[in-house]
C-alpha cells in the first residue's frame, strides 16, 4: 500500500526539482509518510512495517465541491523538520563549502512542503481510516495510536475517528466489521425497497444480501461505508461514521440492486458535554441500469471480488442471528433455541 503513497511522491518530487530543489523520491515518501500520518513516523518504510492503508480516492481530492467520505488535515511542523534534514544532508554530501543559508533553507523547506501537501490533494491520498480503525488483527491500543498520532496538535480531530480515538467521543460499541453485522437492528423498519415498512430482518431472510467488506475507494455504492467526518460549531461537535461495509441485494425481477448502509452518528452540546449513546441509521440506495457506473461496479465486484472481501449474509429462523457460510468469523454456532 506504501507504493499508492509514492504516486503522490513521485509527482511532487518532480514538481520540487522544477523549483530546482535536489530531492529524491524516497525522501519525498517520508514527508508524504509524516503528513498524513504525523508523529506515528519518521519515514515511509513505519507505515509499510506497519502495513497502514494508503489508498487514492480520486473522487475525494478535497476540492470543495461534494460532501466527502474522508478529510485531510495534514500536518505542517513535523514535515518542515525533516524536509529540513534532508536539505541539509544534501547540502553537506554536496561538497560545497559555502555556509547553508538559514533563510534561504526555510524558504525552500516550505516550498517542499507546499509541494508534498498539494500532491497529497491532487491524488485523493488518503488513510483508509476504517480499515485500520476495524481491523481486529490489530490491538486497540495500537490503531488507536496510529489514529491519536494523525490527530494535528493545535486544530484537534479532523474526523470521527479521530476524535474517537482521542477520548473526545464516547467508545464505540463494537471495534470490527463481525461485530458491527451482528449488532444490526434486525427489527428496523425502514428499509421501504418496494415493499412499505418491512424489517431488516425479512429484507435479509428473504434477499440473503450480499457483505461488502471495504469496498474500493471507486466503488461509488460504497461512499456512506466510508464515510470518516466531524463537524464542529461553537457549542457542539458531530460525527459521522460508516462502518466500513454495505449490504447489497441483487433484485432480478427490477434488475437493480439495493444497497443498506449503516452508520453510526453521534454529538456533544454544552448539555451533553459527554456525549450520547451512538445512534444508529441506515442509508437505503438502488442502483439500475441508469445509474451506469454504480450498476456496472456491482456486478463486475459480485462477479469477480477481486481482493475485496463479499460473503452472502443469511438469518437463522430460530433464534434470528445473522450469520454467513461464507466466513468462519460469522459463522453461527449450534442453535439451541
Amino acid at each position: 500500500m506504501a507504493i499508492i503513497a509514492m504516486r503522490a511522491a513521485t509527482s511532487a518530487t518532480e514538481a520540487i526539482k522544477a523549483d530546482g530543489i535536489n530531492i529524491e523520491v524516497q525522501q519525498t515518501g517520508h514527508l508524504v509518510a509524516i503528513a498524513l500520518l504525523g508523529n506515528a513516523v519518521t519515514r515511509v518504510e513505519d507505515a509499510v512495517r506497519r502495513r497502514v492503508p494508503f489508498v487514492i480516492d480520486a473522487t475525494n481530492t478535497d476540492d470543495g465541491t461534494a460532501l466527502m467520505p474522508w478529510t485531510h488535515q495534514l500536518h505542517e511542523e513535523p514535515v518542515v523538520k525533516k524536509a529540513k534534514e534532508i536539505l541539509r544532508r544534501a547540502h553537506e554530501g554536496s561538497g560545497s563549502t559555502e555556509a547553508l543559508d538559514e533563510i534561504e533553507l526555510d524558504f525552500k523547506a516550505q516550498r517542499v512542503v507546499s509541494q508534498v501537501q498539494e500532491h497529497i490533494v491532487r491524488h485523493g491520498l488518503h488513510v483508509y481510516t476504517q480499515k485500520w480503525l476495524f481491523d481486529s488483527g490489530r490491538t486497540l491500543d495500537e490503531r488507536f495510536e496510529l489514529l491519536r498520532a494523525m490527530t494535528h496538535p493545535t486544530v484537534g480531530p479532523h474526523s470521527a475517528s479521530t476524535a474517537i480515538a482521542s477520548g473526545q467521543m464516547p467508545p464505540l460499541p463494537a471495534h470490527s466489521v463481525p461485530e458491527f453485522v451482528r449488532m444490526l437492528d434486525t427489527s428496523w423498519t425502514g428499509v421501504t425497497f418496494q415493499v412499505t415498512n418491512r424489517n431488516l430482518r425479512d429484507w435479509i431472510t428473504l434477499g440473503k444480501p450480499y457483505l461488502i467488506e471495504f469496498p474500493a475507494p471507486n466503488i461509488e455504492a460504497g461512499k456512506a461505508s466510508r464515510t470518516d467526518r466531524i463537524s464542529k460549531t461553537a457549542a457542539s461537535e458531530r460525527i459521522e461514521l460508516g462502518l466500513g461495509f454495505f449490504l447489497v441485494e441483487v433484485d432480478k425481477t427490477f434488475d437493480q440492486f439495493r444497497v443498506v448502509t449503516p452508520m453510526l452518528f453521534n454529538g456533544r452540546t454544552e448539555q451533553e458535554p459527554e456525549g450520547a449513546p451512538y445512534a444508529k441509521n441506515y442509508i437505503l440506495k438502488s442502483y439500475s441500469r441508469h445509474h451506469v457506473k454504480a450498476y456496472k461496479q456491482l456486478t463486475d465486484l459480485l462477479r469477480s471480488p477481486g481482493r475485496t472481501k463479499v460473503s452472502r449474509l443469511q438469518i437463522c429462523t430460530k433464534c434470528g442471528a445473522i450469520f454467513s457460510d461464507d466466513r468462519s468469523d460469522l459463522a453461527h454456532a449450534t442453535c439451541t433455541s
